[in-house]
């Protein structure tokens, strides 16, 4: 139970670091050609690597702003802590959390 729990936990904070990005880079920058928009193009793919469930956000013109951006978050730890549950399920070897990790990061 503990591997289960400590694998959640792990996949949950993670499940944060797209948000802390995406607030840490605001506000986003313009897509040009130059330096600052290869950044930009970067720090947007990142950021939907890491927030796959950003586009939630999209119901901000029915819900309101805060409101949008806190169902995206949640969904996103949602949808990471699942994953880490599946993976401390399934993971009672190290060579199960390793192709579980693995899948999971494919």
């Amino acid at each position: 139970m503990t591997r289960t729990l400590k694998s959640t936990l792990v996949f949950s904070a993670v499940g944060l670091l797209g948000p802390l990005v995406r607030f840490a880079a605001w506000p986003p920058s313009k897509f040009n050609t130059s330096a600052a928009g290869s950044i930009g193009n970067f720090l947007y793919d990142f950021v939907l690597l890491l927030w796959p469930t950003q586009p939630v956000a999209a119901v901000e013109v029915n819900v309101g702003s805060l409101r949008a951006a806190a169902m995206a978050i949640t969904a996103n730890l949602l949808a990471f802590a699942i994953l880490g549950a599946l993976v401390g399920i399934i993971g009672g070897t190290r060579a199960r959390v390793f192709v579980s990790y693995m899948a999971v990061c494919a």
